[in-house]
């Protein structure tokens, strides 16, 4: 399964989770907060330090 970046409209921040490609779609539960309001970052906004990632911790990635 394909590895996706989200961010968290929540608490405004960035994850990655495996998931199969007709689920992206649907979104996916925020690690963080457990807030069900996220949404998929295109290529562009994966590669802009706002909603930049760097350790991963448990398989979850952390803001900077």
């Amino acid at each position: 399964m394909p590895l996706f970046q989200f961010f968290c409209r929540k608490c405004e921040k960035p994850f990655e989770v495996f998931l199969h490609i007709s689920e992206v779609r649907k979104g996916s539960v925020c690690p963080y907060c457990q807030g069900k309001d996220s949404e998929a970052l295109s290529e562009t906004e994966r590669a802009d330090p706002e909603h930049g990632v760097s350790q991963t911790v448990c398989g979850v990635k952390e803001d900077t």
